[in-house]
């Protein structure tokens, strides 16, 4: 696991107080939080990338607390950054089971739908998530404590089956959204790739970076268009044409294919 901060000066005042916020908010019942995704891989980019977070809890959320939690992320996130977090019960994580048990959650994903019946929502928070067999596997690989003990002692390790079963699923979604997300859906399915081949956990500017010194010569300029759109503002993205998009994504899904074997 890292040690070192990679937090850029405007990312960390964001990090402190949403931190703080949370803490007023659960109280005594804040176990701690840990960070996963770019921002803890070093490959965080302001402009295209989420601030990935694990809250742990010694006890449920009740209905206020879940009310207020919503306010705070609704107003929080993308100002500037946007916000995946989910919030987990430290009994749970004592017993690991796939898929894992959350009791609150919030993307931007969930923006809408909470802006406009926020008491439903709120009500039917909870349930179990797929994806936090990838969440915290890569927490317990590349991630970073922000308060609490050492993510090693909190969070169970990850099943490999479980791990592939939950980064397929998002995989899946991928073959699905390719001309729609395509920055998105390619660098993801690069990392499924790259760990199905080499057992390695990377970010998806790392899968792409990988990519451009290993594939054939012809996929090289998308493969930089995508990584180019990644880093940059919606301004300054370069156009990839369809034929190009799905010549990528077919390689991408024979070579995984034949690894699935």
């Amino acid at each position: 696991m890292k040690n070192e901060n990679p937090f850029n000066e405007s990312v960390q005042p964001f990090l402190d107080n949403l931190l703080y916020e949370i803490k007023q908010i659960t109280g005594n019942q804040f176990v701690g939080c840990y960070l996963h995704g770019s921002l803890a891989m070093g490959s965080f980019q302001p402009a295209n990338s989420d601030i990935d977070l694990l809250v742990v809890l010694n006890k449920t959320l009740r209905k206020q607390q879940k009310q207020e939690l919503a306010v705070l992320f609704l107003c929080q996130s993308k100002q500037p950054y946007p916000i995946e977090i989910s919030f987990l019960l430290e009994s749970h994580l004592k017993k690991w089971e796939h898929p894992f048990p959350y009791i609150f959650h919030y993307s931007e994903f969930w923006r809408e739908h909470m802006e406009m019946s926020k008491e439903q929502v709120i009500e039917e928070s909870g349930g179990k998530d797929a994806d936090l067999a990838a969440h915290i596997a890569v927490l317990l690989d590349r991630g970073i404590t922000l308060e609490g003990s050492p993510a090693v002692s909190v969070f169970p390790a990850i099943p490999k089956a479980d791990y592939i079963s939950s980064i397929q699923s998002d995989y899946e979604e991928c073959l699905a959204a390719y001309l729609d997300k395509p920055v998105y859906a390619l660098l993801n399915m690069l990392r499924f790739y790259w760990y199905l081949k080499e057992g390695c956990i990377l970010s998806k500017e790392e899968a792409g970076e990988r990519a451009l010194e290993d594939c054939p010569e012809n996929m090289l300029p998308i493969i930089k268009k995508l990584l180019h759109n990644y880093q940059v503002k919606e301004a300054d993205k370069q156009t990839i044409n369809k034929q190009e998009l799905t010549a990528l994504k077919n390689l991408i899904d024979k070579e995984i294919t034949e690894l699935l074997k």
